[in-house]
């Protein structure tokens, strides 16, 4: 997947660290447990590439406060791209 090759090199990889650990953490969510699967699987999508379209580290000059923004919309394109989420032209949607 071209979006995590390019957070894998965002600062010396802690930012796909940090990506993980959020994945571990909502699994190991008591809540999480309580999803169906389709839940489990959008929730764990969410985990990984919440911070797709950051630019850098968190602690640099300028930060980049709209990256949360920019990462839904290339997490919903990931979404549809990958089909883990129903398209609006499908009829069970």
């Amino acid at each position: 997947m071209p979006e995590w090759a390019e957070l894998v090199k965002i600062n010396d990889g802690w930012v796909s660290l940090h990506s993980l650990l959020v994945v571990w953490k909502t699994v190991t969510d008591s809540s999480y447990a309580e999803l169906n699967d389709e839940e489990k699987n959008i929730c764990l999508w969410a985990a990984l590439l919440h911070d797709i379209a950051k630019l850098g580290g968190p602690i640099y000059s300028g930060k980049d406060h709209i990256h949360p923004f920019k990462s839904a919309i290339i997490l919903l394109d990931v979404f549809n791209r990958e089909g883990i989420i129903a398209r609006h032209s499908d009829p069970a949607y």
